[in-house]
């Protein structure tokens, strides 16, 4: 039987004004629709002007007979009009998101980055931005909050902020997505965008999807098989994917088996399409052999239109082969989602490797990985040595959210982002580089063809994807927020700075990091916790304890390279720097000679044990610095001392930094507690 799905762009709208009815169904031959969109078995059609609540139906007539309908109603009130406290027109808001229907899993990503408003030049920067997904189920797996990140089991999946953000819908059903933005004195709010949701078991009816056991035949309608369902039995689970991926857009292993990978997985073919589990219980393991190459390979150099996959709830062991890789995207990829994969003790775990690009551009029709989402993945120990890491990952509208990422000591950094435009990287612990690497480092191509006739200099220089001196060639608008990042035993954990500065021209534009959580374990840590070598920047509502570490540096605004422009335009507004040890005095701030327009407010750093000084001596001055702390050994009364958590930053009564405070372009804090007009330093109000 045919099925159909109908939604509206907005499903309300002002009098008066018009939006956009579309349709998609499954199964059909033909279908009808009132508004002149054609008969074709998916499309669309304008409404006229309403004024008053309008219903839309489309029918659909199957390819074996049988007919289905939807209706969708567009309203007139205020669910799409803009509602407005303080001065009307302060804020014109702009929601853009990556697409509007999909079958579940289905990953959106949400760009506001077009509002303006006429209080600030810099929207991007100086706007608070909340979001409602209209989701408060979250994930039916693993519940309303995320289990990792700076707020973990606090910080919701319904809710985001940043002008630029994203979500994966896990039901089926509608969603109205609400965006509320703040330049504290005006307020603008809509909830005008409609997300449909597509069921999996209907769009993968039937044949469609096939069942696959190790070792015995899988019964469809039967623990977890859908109905319908084909079903097959192959120990191989290269063979079991790349036999039935043409022909079978859901393939599903059965729960606790054990398959062998001795043949890699190949997809190269364009979904929508899901590779994941069947029934209850553990997920189905694939343990590579030797020679696999890479466990999970999705698409291809020779297609513009691969996309729209789900590769979900498998673990995916390497065996400690360092050459082995668990997941890569090959060539052009866009618009898939790794959703809650164990990928462990391979070479590099997840790879959207931009030097790949590179290397097809040449012979095919080469683009950015686009709108590609990992979430709630586990990726532990990677073991490939140099030039391996437990995730590389480049492109524009990708969002990193809620995976635990840990041990790149057999290989080099945790969280290697070598290029990112409209990126968002929320939610996930970031654990144990390697001596001398990363826990989180985000980095770009050249901007200009500087030192790129070398032959070292390929890998960040690629002018087929990213033309010198363009836009695109810039690492910009990514928010990196709510992560908890552990430093391992290395002296600068995080980092925002080119790969090598005296080598390429690496520049970067609007980047906020806020609402993260640093800590040190014993060892190489911190020569300094945070190194900015980038332009644009802002760091808000960090967190930053080096207990542990052997040198106690928080945060470094760096100066030029050779090749790279020096730091400038950085704003380091209310952080908490903390440092419990006895050993080596601290130093909150470094501010490097040759930088320009840095920022310094309403800080905090505290050292009880050690003397410290809030900036480094020999540096230089920031060009603005107010309302920061004036003696790193006197009290800030923080809630606990050392601090366990980040509830232990929150600043108590008698504190130096209640009130003591000024005004900046920061809405909230840590916790998202709105300000008041009298405001505290550092990151947690008291």
């Amino acid at each position: 039987a045919p099925t159909v799905t109908v939604w509206a762009d907005a499903p309300s709208i002002a009098s008066g004004a018009t939006t956009t009815i579309h349709w998609s169904s499954t199964n059909s031959a033909t279908c009808t629709s009132p508004g002149g969109g054609g008969s074709g078995t998916t499309g669309s059609f304008s409404t006229p002007a309403l004024f008053t609540a309008t219903p839309y139906t489309v029918t659909c007539t199957g390819m074996d007979g049988g007919s289905a309908s939807q209706t969708v109603t567009v309203y007139i009130g205020s669910g799409c009009m803009t509602t407005e406290t303080g001065t009307s027109g302060a804020i014109t808001l702009s929601n853009v998101p990556s697409r509007l229907s999909g079958v579940a899993p289905l990953s959106v990503f949400f760009d506001a980055t077009g509002t303006t408003a006429t209080a600030t030049t810099a929207p991007f920067h100086e706007l608070e931005y909340r979001w409602d997904f209209g989701d408060p189920v979250g994930s039916p797996v693993s519940g309303t909050t995320w289990s990792t990140g700076s707020r973990a089991g606090v910080s919701k999946r319904n809710e985001a902020t940043g002008p630029v953000t994203a979500h994966v819908y896990e039901t089926p059903g509608t969603y109205y997505v609400s965006v509320t933005v703040t330049d504290e004195t005006n307020t603008a709010a809509n909830s005008c965008t409609q997300i449909v949701v597509e069921d999996p078991d209907v769009v993968f009816a039937g044949t469609s999807t096939i069942c696959i056991g190790a070792t015995t035949l899988p019964v469809a309608g039967v623990d977890g098989c859908p109905t319908g369902a084909d079903v097959a039995t192959q120990p191989e689970f290269g063979a079991a994917v790349n036999d039935h991926v043409a022909t079978h857009k859901r393939i599903l292993f059965k729960h606790d088996d054990v398959f062998t990978g001795t043949t890699g997985v190949d997809v190269s073919v364009t979904g929508p399409g899901l590779i994941g589990m069947y029934g209850t219980g553990a997920r189905p393991v694939v343990r590579a052999g030797a020679g696999t190459g890479t466990i999970v390979l999705v698409g291809t150099p020779s297609s513009t239109t691969m996309e729209d996959w789900r590769i979900m709830d498998l673990e995916l062991d390497g065996q400690s082969d360092p050459a082995i890789t668990g997941f890569s995207a090959n060539g052009n990829l866009d618009r898939t989602t790794l959703l809650r994969l164990d990928i462990h003790d391979a070479a590099s775990l997840v790879m959207f490797n931009i030097a790949l690009l590179k290397y097809y551009a040449d012979a095919y029709d080469i683009h950015v990985f686009e709108q590609n989402t990992i979430v709630d993945c586990t990726l532990n120990r990677a073991v490939g040595g140099a030039g391996q890491c437990v995730a590389f990952v480049s492109g524009n509208h990708f969002a990193i959210l809620g995976n635990l990422a840990n041990d790149s000591t057999g290989a080099e950094h945790v969280m290697r982002i070598q290029h990112a435009a409209k990126a968002v990287v929320s939610n996930n612990t970031f654990d144990n580089p390697a001596p001398t690497k990363q826990a989180f480092t985000l980095r770009g191509v050249s901007f200009t063809d500087y030192n790129c006739n070398q032959p070292t200099g390929t890998a960040q220089c690629i002018p087929d994807l990213f033309p010198y001196g363009s836009y695109s060639a810039l690492t910009s608008q990514t928010v990196v927020a709510d992560n908890h990042f552990i430093s391992g035993d290395t002296a600068q954990p995080v980092t925002v700075q080119p790969s090598d500065a005296n080598y390429f021209d690496t520049r970067f534009q609007d980047i906020i990091l806020e609402r993260n959580w640093y800590t040190a374990t014993p060892g190489g840590c911190c020569l300094s916790m945070l190194v900015i070598q980038a332009q644009d920047v802002t760091v808000r509502n960090e967190l930053l304890d080096m207990t542990n570490g052997t040198w106690h540096r928080g945060i470094s605004v760096e100066e030029a390279g050779t090749a790279s422009p020096t730091s400038h335009d950085v704003r380091l507004y209310n952080n908490t720097v903390f440092n419990n040890d006895s050993t080596s005095a601290t130093e909150g701030v470094s501010i490097a000679p040759g930088t320009t327009n840095t920022t310094v407010i309403n800080n905090i750093v505290y050292a009880p044990n050690v003397t410290g000084t809030f900036y480094r001596g020999g540096q230089d001055a920031p060009t603005v610095a107010s309302n920061n702390t004036t003696d790193t050994g006197v009290s800030p009364n923080l809630t606990g001392v050392p601090p366990a958590s980040p509830s232990d930053f929150k600043i108590t009564t008698g504190s130096y930094a209640i009130g003591a405070g000024t005004v900046v372009p920061v809405w909230s804090d840590f916790f998202l507690v709105p300000h008041t007009s009298t405001r505290d330093m550092g990151a947690v109000n008291h």
